[in-house]
């Protein structure tokens, strides 16, 4: 005959510590596999970019970056009755050439049906500006001199690579000044 065993009791104070745990992995592993899920799913755009501020681009190992799809007033056909937190879809269209940036053509409050020559990234208004989660770039510190420079002389000419996925959701993958390369 077979002897059984009872089952270990938990104790309230290892149940919360376990669930505690359970939790906190749950949130580590969800923001990189959604930016991962950005990267195998989403279509590659190229934006329009500069540093907020060019005479003092760096803060710490970082620059935030600002699109030019994040200014309100320069994106078609962006509607008046938008409230601060309110997120939007900025519709971008396929550039002529590779290399140049993609170009905004509407501005819609719902997630658009679009054709192949077209994909919506999704922004919030925060403080009269659409962001997107892709402003901040970390710089890595063996190449912070040369990418502080590059951006302090080309700071009209700053380009970066992101993907975009079919719910508007973006990853950044390089930025691109002048003929240099920096991947994210």
């Amino acid at each position: 005959m077979l002897k059984t065993r009872p089952l270990p009791v938990l104790t309230p104070g290892l149940g919360l510590f376990l669930a505690a745990l359970v939790f906190q992995t749950i949130l580590l592993v969800i923001g990189p596999a959604q930016q991962n899920w950005v990267f195998m799913s989403g279509r590659e755009v190229t934006l329009k970019t500069s540093p907020v501020d060019p005479f003092d681009p760096l803060r710490g190992y970082y620059v935030t970056l600002g699109y030019d799809i994040s200014t309100p007033s320069r994106l078609p056909g962006y509607p008046t009755s938008v409230s601060e937190g309110q997120s939007l879809y900025v519709v971008l269209e396929v550039p002529e050439t590779a290399e140049a940036a993609w170009k905004p053509v509407r501005v819609d409050l719902e997630r658009p049906d679009l054709d192949s020559n077209h994909v919506a990234i999704k922004g919030r208004l925060r403080s009269g500006r659409l962001v997107y989660g892709i402003e901040t770039y970390y710089i890595p510190e063996d190449q912070r001199t040369v990418i502080e420079r590059d951006l302090q002389q080309h700071a009209t000419s700053v380009l970066v690579d992101a993907k975009v996925d079919a719910t508007g959701q973006a990853a950044p993958i390089r930025l691109r000044i002048q003929n240099r390369v920096y991947e994210f």
